[in-house]
């Protein structure tokens, strides 16, 4: 398996620019507000979409591994902003949730990127699967837009990551029939790939993953996704199913922390 840290924005140009910080321009984003972004149909830098809607995400929640496997619960977030009375922890905090908000009303941006068809841009897929994953507010939308591609994609990587996805946005709710119909919508199309009889593969293995975090008592489930702490050979097999040209999100460092996480939370 390529191991890969999170994905590392690279300049266009063969010559770094050189940048000397002074007390006046110490502050890197000084400025930055005086840019009237609504007129830019682009962001100027790297093309490398993979790495943008990483950072993107990173923007909006930090590192995105700590809210696997419940996800973002928003309400408790604005709540405990509400509830702070010191301004000291009220404003840092209050500049976090609006960097979240801001790339929420971008999602649907972050959407189109599941349209992408072509090999090259399986990468930009997978990690806009991932980015959906922690915007429950737009999990209508959002779900229909990931079973789409599912139905569409033959990428063990991609079809991994986008059962992944809908598990961690639904994980929160309350609704025991919404997360039936999505463990039975997970179970159909394992049932249609072409490892169906066991979790053999990344996107088997994933399957199983998704369906305990929505919290089905099937027998078997948890054993799946604790053997992948224990069994070597279980973790090389399910490793040699990964695409390695495209990043595996939801494993930043290795499949084992995924499963812990997910066992632990």
């Amino acid at each position: 398996m390529k191991i890969r840290t999170s994905p590392q924005v690279s300049s266009q140009h063969s010559t770094p620019a050189t940048v000397t910080m002074s007390p006046e321009n110490a502050d890197p984003l000084a400025g930055l507000d005086s840019v009237d972004w609504s007129q830019l149909s682009h962001a100027p830098g790297t093309l490398d979409r993979e790495s943008l809607l990483y950072l993107i995400t990173s923007l909006a929640i930090g590192h995105p591994d700590w809210a696997v496997p419940k996800g973002i619960d928003i309400h408790n977030w604005e709540k405990g902003i509400a509830e702070t009375e010191k301004p000291e922890y009220r404003d840092p905090a209050m500049q976090e949730l609006r960097a979240y908000k801001a790339v929420e009303r971008g999602l649907s941006s972050i959407v189109r990127c599941l349209d992408e068809d072509s090999a090259s841009m399986r990468a930009d897929a997978a990690h806009a699967a991932h980015a959906l994953a922690f915007f429950p507010r737009q999990s209508a939308i959002s779900r229909v837009a990931l079973l789409n591609r599912l139905s569409e994609d033959t990428n063990n990587n991609v079809g991994a990551t986008i059962i992944l996805s809908l598990a961690v946005l639904f994980a929160r709710r309350d609704d025991d029939t919404e997360k039936r119909d999505l463990i039975q919508n997970i179970q159909e199309y394992h049932s249609a790939s072409p490892v169906p009889k066991a979790s053999d593969d990344i996107f088997g293995w994933s399957c199983a993953v998704a369906i305990f975090i929505l919290g089905s008592k099937e027998d078997g489930l948890a054993d799946t996704v604790q053997r992948i702490c224990m069994d070597k050979a279980y973790v090389d097999k399910l490793e040699s199913t990964l695409d390695q040209d495209v990043w595996f999100p939801f494993a930043s460092l290795d499949l084992r922390d995924l499963a812990k996480s997910v066992l632990e939370n």
